[in-house]
């Protein structure tokens, strides 16, 4: 049978008894230990204990804004090249690729982004004056309907929301509409998009 020496009763609590108490100094030695060693290898730069702090890179670059052709317009008929639509002025059956924007003959028209002229065709008979711009992204901006004096030349690099020419009187091309109106044709990789696509604004006419 054992017996327990040194364990007398203190107001009512048992004393630790030596085994106890290097337990307790020895883990307590453990953890400074631990401690001042995390601490020098921070200090050292041998590690990194906590994260850097944030720091904001560079602004990314989204490319040229694009903007409406005209700052005030009501929207004429959209985009569609999955239905065939009778013209009702010239009878013919067909797709509209782009987009109408009905304002008032003279209203000035603009670029809807950067890009350079392709090319200037005036006095056509169904179209009026069209011009074609190549945007810095490869897409193809066509417009139609513009009025021979043009504010741009080929080869010429435009900013976004320069003027390139006004809204020219209606050919018989157009005579659908009653009030004066131009088209907005964009193509990618070789096919027509929707303009909305890249005119978002159009979605809240």
């Amino acid at each position: 049978m054992k017996v327990y020496k040194n364990q007398k009763k203190e107001g009512g609590k048992k004393k630790l008894s030596r085994r106890g108490l290097m337990a307790i100094i020895t883990s307590g030695a453990f953890a400074v230990a631990a401690t001042a060693i995390i601490l020098a290898i921070t200090l050292s730069g041998g590690g990194n204990i906590l994260p850097p702090p944030y720091e904001p890179g560079p602004p990314v670059d989204t490319g040229p804004a694009f903007v409406m052709p005209v700052e005030t317009f009501e929207v004429g008929r959209g985009f569609c090249n999955q239905t065939l639509v009778r013209h009702r002025t010239t009878g013919f059956w067909e797709t509209h690729e782009g987009q109408d924007f009905i304002a008032p003959a003279g209203t000035q028209v603009r670029s809807i982004t950067d890009g350079t002229v392709l090319s200037i065709d005036r006095n056509t008979s169904m179209y009026g004056t069209v011009i074609r711009i190549k945007h810095h992204d490869g897409d193809i901006a066509t417009f139609k309907g513009l009025a021979n004096d043009v504010y741009v030349e080929v080869d010429q690099e435009i900013k976004s929301g320069a003027p390139i020419g006004r809204v020219g009187v209606k050919p018989i091309a157009r005579l659908e509409y009653e009030e004066n109106h131009f088209f907005v044709q964009v193509e990618r990789a070789g096919q027509r998009i929707n303009p909305i696509d890249i005119l978002p604004e159009l979605g809240d006419k």
